[in-house]
């Protein structure tokens, strides 16, 4: 028997939903338990059904991590029932029923099968994150179910989203589920402290430590970077009060994954270091403190290169309120703000859609491969004109497209491979002049954003100090090697 959670008491409405609207948007707080029991309900509604429900996940590792919690619900081995699809891994068979799987999936998927011809149930878990994958595998559904596709039916779950607002666009059924909180103390660093921020978050996690109240404690920052140094600078904290440090991060292995979700021994307490992972990704018992630091990466445009970066900002209002709703999960709570009260009224209530603020280059290219008017698709935020003529203007340059603006040999070509055009045209030039290894490790280095240290007056370009460079980690040189052989088995 499986343990009551709050999103139970609405699953029979979703299920209603569907059946009326074809379309639901379910609104649950976080903890709700809509990753795992909405799932459920939906194959436990069709048992028989050969076609899948799929699930898509903001994040690799909450692929990973929702589709072994729900195998394991169902007492079977991930890759039976329950399976996951993320770039690298495939942990399907044919028995499959239940997919978890990042949005960039379904993208690649979408190019190979654009009717989406074995799923029935498309579900957007944490869809408020606005990825811009998310985006159009949404807007792409919308279309298949006005043209080949009414049978093909959408849940869109979040714990922050506007549903009215949604559901509209949708003309969608609205479910709300009341979730389970407890009340939370919410305490902000109000005087202005030059420290670093690793100083900063090593004293108050000794301070939170030293509270007779405090079980296990959520450190959000925004990258590996800050991670490492502030584990560094929290060890006699944890050696004094008798506890661990455990990361996570979207970038780590199933294996460290695991490892850092572990119980520690009786009487341990854990502080973890996450990056926004932590919003809403992942399941973490016991947290009764959160420690934000306010800041996060945001995806937005290089006007240099054209390609997508991540720059450090401070993070807006829902995602504040995401993350100090962990610390009230399982009891009252206590989140302790490294930033002014004032500093959170002056962010705005959501960030834009990426949609609206990334590069579209590549997702112009599958639109030409599937000969699809972007104009005629039904986006929930239309991207702006201007965003669409960069993007076909690029892809012209390089070769993908021809003078009447259709696609071209190189284009489809390029269209196959998991990069960014930019990268793609770079491995097909470097193929041509013999040297496919070398270009195919210069695209992996450049989509792992990886770079030198600092650039040396006699090195030439900062692509070929980071092929040489002996310094990056082991996990960044495994990331770039999986990298490496995709691109070159594609």
């Amino acid at each position: 028997m499986l343990e009551s959670l709050p999103i139970d008491e609405v699953l029979e409405p979703v299920h209603d939903g569907l059946a009326s609207h074809g379309v639901v948007v379910l609104h649950a707080p976080t903890g709700a338990g809509k990753t795992t029991r909405v799932p459920l309900s939906l194959l436990a509604k069709h048992p028989n059904e050969s076609k899948q429900i799929v699930v898509l996940e903001p994040r690799r590792l909450a692929a990973r991590l929702a589709a072994s919690h729900v195998a394991n619900l169902r007492k079977e081995a991930v890759g039976q029932t329950v399976g996951y699809t993320i770039r690298f891994e495939n942990r399907c068979s044919e028995q499959t029923r239940i997919r978890y799987c990042t949005a960039g999936v379904l993208v690649r998927q979408i190019a190979d099968d654009p009717t989406l011809r074995n799923i029935r149930v498309l579900v957007f878990d944490e869809f408020h994150e606005r990825h811009l994958d998310d985006d159009f595998v949404l807007a792409w559904a919308r279309h298949l179910r006005q043209t080949t596709r009414p049978d093909l039916q959408l849940i869109v779950m979040s714990a922050t989203l506007n549903p009215e607002a949604i559901a509209e666009s949708l003309d969608a059924a609205i479910v709300r589920s009341a979730g389970r909180s407890y009340p939370i103390t919410t305490v902000h660093e109000e005087r202005t402290d030059a420290s670093p921020l690793h100083v900063r978050v090593a004293r108050t996690v000794r301070a939170e430590l030293g509270r007779s109240d405090t079980q296990n404690i959520l450190v959000f920052l925004p990258g590996l970077a800050a991670i490492r140094r502030c584990e560094s600078a929290c060890k006699n904290a944890l050696v004094e009060h008798n506890a661990r440090s455990r990361i996570l991060h979207g970038s780590q292995s199933p294996e460290e994954a695991r490892k850092a979700l572990r119980p520690g021994e009786k009487g341990t307490r854990t502080v973890f270091l996450a990056t926004n992972i932590a919003e809403s990704s992942v399941t973490l018992d016991q947290i009764t403190t959160v420690i934000d630091s306010g800041l996060h990466k945001m995806a937005s445009s290089s006007p240099w290169t054209g390609l997508t970066q991540l720059e450090e900002t401070f993070i807006p209002q829902d995602s504040a309120i995401q993350r100090a709703g962990r610390a009230g999960r399982t009891g009252p709570g206590r989140c302790v703000r490294l930033y002014r009260s004032a500093d959170m009224t002056q962010q705005p209530t959501a960030l834009p859609p990426e949609v609206q603020r990334v590069d579209l280059t590549g997702l112009s290219l599958l639109l030409h491969r599937l000969q699809i008017n972007d104009q005629t698709i039904p986006w929930l935020d239309v991207p702006q004109p201007a965003r669409w003529e960069a993007a076909k203007q690029l892809l012209g340059d390089l070769g993908a497209l021809d003078t009447n603006g259709h696609i071209t040999a190189m284009g489809r070509s390029m269209s196959t491979l998991p990069l960014h055009p930019r990268l793609a045209r770079l491995v097909l030039a470097m193929h041509e002049y013999g040297h496919a290894r070398i270009g195919a490790k210069a695209a992996a280095t450049l989509d792992t954003t990886v770079r030198g240290s600092e650039r040396k007056d006699d090195v030439l370009c900062d692509v070929w100090e980071a092929l040489e460079n002996p310094n990056s980690s082991p996990a960044v040189r495994s990331a770039i090697q999986r990298s490496t052989d995709q691109i070159r088995r594609a």
